[in-house]
């Protein structure tokens, strides 16, 4: 299913969408940080928006169709709560979840 549209303002003036280079580098980075058993280990995701410092990124889960919010380390981690990561069915469930 292709991905709903939303209002990236919802999240605030200090959110953007990345572009095709900075998604690619985001979900690498999710890569290389979510261990075996991580909530989104194998699952197929999206970059919708990123947050100022690039830590924060809110994705689109296709196979799903849910939403989640993750705060990216920068370090790998061994620990399947980390990076730490929300998942809610919409997009407004999501924003109530995260602001």
């Amino acid at each position: 299913m292709p991905r709903p549209s939303v209002n990236i303002t919802d999240l605030g003036p200090r959110w953007w969408s990345p572009d095709e280079a900075l998604s690619a580098q985001l979900l690498e980075e999710l890569r290389s940080e979510a261990p075996s058993g991580h909530a989104l280990d194998g699952v197929t995701v999206e970059a919708v928006a990123v947050k100022k410092l690039l830590k924060d990124v809110i994705l689109w889960l296709p196979e799903t169709e849910q939403w989640a919010a993750v705060h990216l380390t920068y370090k790998q981690e061994s620990d399947h709560r980390w990076p730490s990561t929300t998942v809610a069915p919409t997009w407004r469930a999501l924003l109530a979840e995260i602001l």
